[in-house]
C-alpha cells in the first residue's frame, strides 16, 4: 500500500491508512504570512465542541505520533482551524487545535511561516521536541505549540536551524489529561477506553 503524508489546511493527513482529507492544500506562502494579523478565539482545547459550529468530517486528524481523532473544520475571523474531537468521552471534548494559516498567531507572535530562531526566542528558549514520525514542536508559554517538520519521515534528522514553522497547535490527550482527570479510570481497561 502506497502511503502520502501531507500538510493540509485542516491539520496533517495520511491517505491509505486512516483515510483522506478532502479540500484543497495550501501551503504556507509569504503573502500569507504578511497578511494582517487577526484575532480569531478558537473554541480552547479541553472544552466540548457542542455549540462551536464546527463541522464533522469523515476524516481523522492525526494529533500525536500514535493518536488520531474524528476531524472538524471551524473558521473563526476567516481563518480555518482543525478540531481533534474525543466523540467517545460523553461530551464530544476538543482533544486536538491547529492551524496552518499564517494570519493566526499566538499569544507570542508565532504563526505559521515563523523561523525556528524566532520561536526560540519567543520560547524562552525550550528545547524542540522530537516526536518521531509526526512532527518537532516547541512549546510557548501561552500553551501554544509550534511544528515543524523535515524529510519524508516528518522528523528525519536534526531540525535545521533554517526550519520554519508549518503549523501552530495545542492539545491535551491521554498522556497530557489534567491531573484530576485519571489516565485509566477504574474498570475501563487497558488505555482508558475499555479495550
Amino acid at each position: 500500500m502506497t502511503r502520502s503524508v501531507f500538510v493540509t489546511a485542516v491539520g496533517i493527513c495520511f491517505t491509505g491508512i486512516v483515510g483522506g482529507c478532502s479540500g484543497p492544500m495550501p501551503v504556507v506562502s509569504a503573502s500569507r504570512v504578511a497578511a494582517r494579523p487577526v484575532t480569531p478565539q478558537p473554541p480552547a482545547v479541553g472544552t466540548s465542541v457542542v455549540g462551536t459550529g464546527a463541522v464533522r468530517t469523515d476524516d481523522q486528524v492525526v494529533a500525536e505520533s500514535a493518536q488520531t481523532w474524528p476531524l472538524y473544520t471551524l473558521t473563526s475571523a476567516g481563518v480555518p482551524f482543525t478540531l481533534g474531537v474525543d466523540e467517545d468521552d460523553g461530551h464530544g471534548t476538543i482533544r486536538y487545535i491547529s492551524t496552518t494559516d499564517g494570519r493566526f498567531a499566538t499569544p507570542e507572535g508565532v504563526h505559521a511561516g515563523s523561523d525556528y530562531r524566532a520561536v526560540m526566542a519567543a520560547s524562552g528558549g525550550r528545547v524542540a521536541i522530537r516526536e518521531p514520525g509526526w512532527a518537532y514542536y516547541v512549546e510557548l508559554p501561552s500553551g501554544w505549540r509550534a511544528a515543524f517538520t523535515q524529510g519524508l519521515g516528518m522528523t528525519d534528522g536534526e531540525l535545521r536551524p533554517d526550519a520554519t514553522v508549518q503549523w501552530v497547535f495545542q492539545r491535551i490527550g491521554y498522556a497530557t489529561a489534567p491531573a484530576t482527570q485519571p489516565l485509566f479510570p477504574p474498570g475501563a481497561g487497558f488505555g482508558g477506553r475499555g479495550e
